[in-house]
């Protein structure tokens, strides 16, 4: 790979908000020494903004509804290196494994449009390997002196079958136990 190719991918394999303005290389001696000078600019455009989410892989999982995951992410601006993390991680949780669907994958693919409105304007696509849904399995509860199993099935609301959600059942234990 020659050094302008691999400053390029460096520079714009990525939407790091980095414009290359000049490249120029020199070789001296052949392949000994390679010196590459680069002039590189900021763009003025500040912050990443979504223009379209788009979701491909396992799309039609039960209990999951998609569009809900792409309304919030789509109404946001994004700062920092970190935001396609950001956001697989919150499709992976929010959408995917607080229904049942643990072991799911999310990929990222991203594709830069023209900036607009003083933003970094881009189409992000899931890809989605959701894995087996987990459901709720019997619920027991043992050495409960004070409640019947009856009084903390009603306030868990939660039923065999249901799908597993980590986030559902941390809510209903943290109103248990909170003090009123």
């Amino acid at each position: 790979m020659s050094v302008m190719a691999w400053f390029r991918q460096l520079c714009l394999g990525k939407p790091n908000g980095i414009t290359i303005l000049s490249m120029r290389t020199a070789a001296l001696f052949g392949t000994m020494l390679v010196l590459a000078t680069a002039s590189v600019a900021a763009q003025t455009a500040t912050g990443i903004h979504l223009a379209d989410v788009r979701f491909s892989g396992d799309t039609q999982l039960d209990a999951v509804d998609l569009s809900k995951c792409t309304a919030d992410p789509k109404s946001r601006t994004y700062e920092g290196p970190e935001w396609q993390d950001d956001l697989v991680e919150r499709v992976r949780v929010l959408c995917l494994q607080d229904n049942g669907y643990f072991k799911a994958t999310v990929k990222p693919s991203v594709e830069q449009l023209p900036d607009k409105e003083s933003t970094h304007q881009f189409v992000i696509t899931f890809d989605i390997a959701a894995g087996p849904m987990y459901r709720t399995g019997q619920i027991a509860f043992r050495n409960n002196h004070v409640f019947s199993a009856e009084e903390l099935h009603s306030m868990f609301n939660v039923e065999s079958g249901d799908n597993f959600s980590p986030r559902r059942y941390g809510r209903r234990l943290s109103a248990c136990v909170a003090p009123t």
